[in-house]
């Protein structure tokens, strides 16, 4: 049976059998939660995929912590992306001095972990893989886009949100969906929701950034995990998990202007915005967009480096040596017993240093700090340093990490 907001049932594989109702799992995210636990779903921080995603806050040792966030030594996955958004993900809490104990890897996920609200798609998309997975058995899947066959009504797609059509293959159609092309467009949307989706030339990396919406919350009001009101933003590839929820002005708006601007996860990515508001007051934010597809030029106008690293987000460090640095080139030092990270992605284990450099795009006026991994390839646009703590005698992941960076 097809499991998904409406009423279900399902028949798993110890015979026993489970009642859905979409109204009561809206309503009760925690009992959802322990549900899916009794469906065999672990934490979504157990994986053993999950030091790609998030770290842990090292302060937080006890044993009880442990076993609940640090991931399996093995988990079968069944080929589905790490989902922020799941129902099985607990929330960041914070600490003293602000710290959370839970810190995503990429700083726009912060605030998307832990809701309660109802499933995912993906968690939705796991459970009929594996109850319901033989009831297509035989038919061609021809959905597009991380979208699967109805197991109820095996001509029909269920697709990602964002996406619909008979094949997933066309932004999701109803008023306020629009697919944004060529030149610049004042957009009105309604109170409720609007999708826009954005579509590289091929073989470019799409580049968004997100001005202050005009009545999001002030730093000192933020809620720790996004409620109704947010803007929602999937740049990843695999479309079947959440987005990005970003409810809070200080996520998108920071000293640094190159904080604003958030990276589609590799070239030919669409990028789904869905911007949705819980009452009808006015809102509204900017949009900008471009691609990579510019020359790059030197140039010595970036902003100080020191505004890329956030001590909040890498507890236990105040600055990554060394701290020197010239407004056209430097190096960024290695993190003591940890990793370097450069946005979400783990550039260097422990020691030795990196150099990063200052560019603009042809025709452009703004400049960014750019590392090269290989100078053949499209360098990363750093907009964030940041460090995760690894203990090799606590810590599962390191071997991982480890592995990938030697």
């Amino acid at each position: 049976m097809e499991v998904g907001p409406k009423l279900a049932e399902m028949t798993p594989r110890n015979g026993k059998n489970f009642r859905l109702a979409g109204t009561v799992f809206v309503a009760k995210g925690t009992a959802g939660h322990e549900l899916l636990h009794a469906l065999a779903l672990a934490h979504e921080m157990n994986r053993d995929d999950a030091f790609y995603f998030i770290k842990l806050n090292p302060s937080n040792r006890d044993k009880d912590w442990i076993e609940n966030y640090e991931p399996l030594n093995k988990t079968d996955n069944f080929g589905f992306p790490y989902d922020f958004g799941s129902l099985m993900h607990y929330w960041a809490s914070v600490g003293a001095f602000g710290y959370f104990n839970i810190i995503t890897m990429s700083r726009f996920y912060q605030r998307t972990i832990g809701q309660r609200e109802r499933l995912s798609f993906r968690d939705s998309a796991i459970i009929n893989h594996i109850y319901c997975g033989d009831n297509c058995k035989g038919k061609k899947n021809e959905c597009q886009n991380g979208g699967y066959l109805n197991p109820k009504q095996c001509d029909e797609c269920l697709c990602p949100e964002g996406y619909g059509g008979a094949h997933c293959d066309q932004l999701e159609q109803n008023q306020n969906c629009v697919d944004l092309s060529g030149t610049p467009n004042n957009l009105e949307a309604d109170w409720q929701i609007r999708k826009l989706k954005l579509r590289p030339k091929k073989g470019e990396k799409l580049i968004i950034k997100l001005n202050k919406p005009e009545d999001f919350k002030d730093v000192s009001d933020c809620p720790g995990i996004c409620g109704p009101t947010h803007v929602e933003i999937k740049y990843r590839k695999d479309k079947r998990a959440q987005g990005a929820l970003i409810c809070c002005a200080n996520d998108i708006l920071r000293q640094n202007i190159a904080r604003n601007w958030i990276e589609a996860e590799e070239k030919d990515v669409d990028i789904i915005i869905s911007g949705r508001h819980a009452t009808t007051d006015e809102v509204g934010f900017e949009l900008t967009y471009e691609t990579d597809g510019a020359k790059l030029l030197p140039s010595c106008a970036c902003t100080d480096p020191h505004l890329l690293f956030d001590p909040k987000r890498s507890a236990g460090y105040f600055c990554v040596d060394p701290c020197d640095y010239s407004t056209c080139n430097m190096k960024i030092g290695g993190c003591s017993k940890g990793f370097l990270v450069f946005n979400d992605k783990v550039v260097q284990n422990e020691s030795g240093a990196l150099p990063i450099s200052c560019h603009k795009r042809e025709g452009s006026a703004e400049s960014f700090w750019y590392y090269w991994k290989q100078k053949d390839i499209e360098p990363m646009r750093v907009e964030e340093v940041h460090c995760v703590r690894c203990d090799r005698e606590k810590d599962k992941g390191c071997k991982y990490l480890t592995e990938e960076n030697n």
